[in-house]
């Protein structure tokens, strides 16, 4: 719920910066980069107080949904329906297996401001941490965390209810030196409470949007993954996913925005930011870096671009799953013992017993 002491100081903030920018001032500022730098904090100011008014007013007229992260719960095993692949196969053409979208739909971009979005240089996709970006056959990006699994959107899987139709088809499009291979699926997880969250609004099911999938053959060739890591209740630094998109195939995208023009909501579960968005970004993973030291961690998964309306607000804005100290546990749990062996799971993060919050399926 947006404060009074909120209010005030982000204000406080605005008017600041405001008078150091006005014409009034211009001639002291010696440097045009400080101009602007003094600009762009201006412009972050003004998104985190739109941000806070608008999940303010959203708060005011929807009721939070009360799912509370069960310690354990019954885990339910499925036959396994996924053929027995060990090998991998090279990628000849697109594997548009599952998901068929309308021509208009999978080329909107979700721009806010500037369109801040590069696209990465082949010579780089073989370098870390961009090989780890994958691609799935439903048209969602994922992240290796380990040899052996992905982590990506649980909507890219899932529609809540049951798995999406022929899941049993799903590929996962790796790079491996100078092509890309598609690698087979042996299981796919994910959480009860992205289940128990079916009935709620969209804005809030984003909470626990994310899934994990273990794959039949590791993959070669990677030496590094990102630590995942709980983020605090405010972010500084910057923050930015890799997303491939739908209508430009096997092209990896950064898109980088301020930690300060985002706000962390719903208790720690959802980032509410202006990220630049194209449809198959879902499912990538979203990175916390700290400049001075370029030390990188993994914060959470991209779950959608929505449109929120409060009241007279309304605002479209991008959702993260954020890790939370439960999630965190889980889903080392799953990868285990491979998460620990690739600094993925630090001891301090997976230092209790599993949660078994989680829905195993296909294994």
């Amino acid at each position: 719920m947006l404060t009074l002491l909120d209010i005030t100081i982000v204000f406080l903030k605005l008017i600041f910066l405001l008078s150091v920018a006005s014409p009034m001032h211009i001639h002291e500022i010696n440097s045009k980069s400080t101009y602007k730098l003094f600009k762009r904090l201006q412009y972050e100011f003004s998104q985190q107080i739109s941000l806070r008014l608008l999940l303010s007013t959203y708060d005011s007229i929807h009721v939070h949904p009360n799912h509370k992260e069960p310690s354990f719960s019954t885990v339910v095993r499925y036959k396994n329906t996924f053929p027995d692949r060990s090998e991998t196969s090279s990628l000849v053409q697109p594997s548009y297996t599952l998901e068929k979208r309308h021509p208009r739909y999978f080329h909107r971009i979700f721009i806010h401001g500037r369109d801040d979005r590069q696209p990465v240089p082949t010579t780089d996709l073989r370098e870390y941490p961009y090989y780890n970006i994958v691609r799935l056959s439903v048209g969602c990006t994922g992240t290796l965390i380990t040899p052996s699994f992905v982590l990506t959107a649980a909507h890219c899987v899932h529609d809540g209810k049951k798995f999406k139709e022929h899941i049993n088809l799903l590929k996962v499009e790796i790079l491996h030196r100078i092509n890309y291979r598609i690698h087979y699926v042996n299981e796919i997880i994910v959480p009860n409470t992205w289940l128990d969250a079916r009935n709620d609004p969209p804005t809030f099911q984003s909470a626990y949007d994310y899934a994990v999938i273990k794959l039949q053959k590791p993959v070669t060739g990677r030496t590094s993954f990102t630590p995942l890591y709980v983020p605090g209740p405010v972010i500084s630094d910057e923050i930015y996913f890799l997303g491939y998109s739908w209508y430009t195939y096997l092209q990896l995208w950064k898109s980088e925005c301020s930690g300060w023009g985002s706000r962390v909501w719903y208790h720690g579960n959802i980032l509410v930011s202006h990220c630049d968005t194209v449809v198959g970004n879902s499912g990538a993973s979203v990175y916390l870096e700290d400049r001075r030291t370029n030390h990188r961690r993994l914060i959470g998964v991209l779950s959608s671009s929505s449109k929120t309306t409060g009241n007279n607000v309304s605002s479209q804005v991008t959702l993260t799953s954020l890790l939370t100290a439960n999630k965190l546990n889980e889903i080392c749990s799953i990868i285990s013992p491979e998460g620990e062996n690739h600094g993925v799971c630090t001891p301090q993060t997976n230092d209790k017993d599993p949660v078994y919050t989680r829905l195993p399926l296909y294994g």
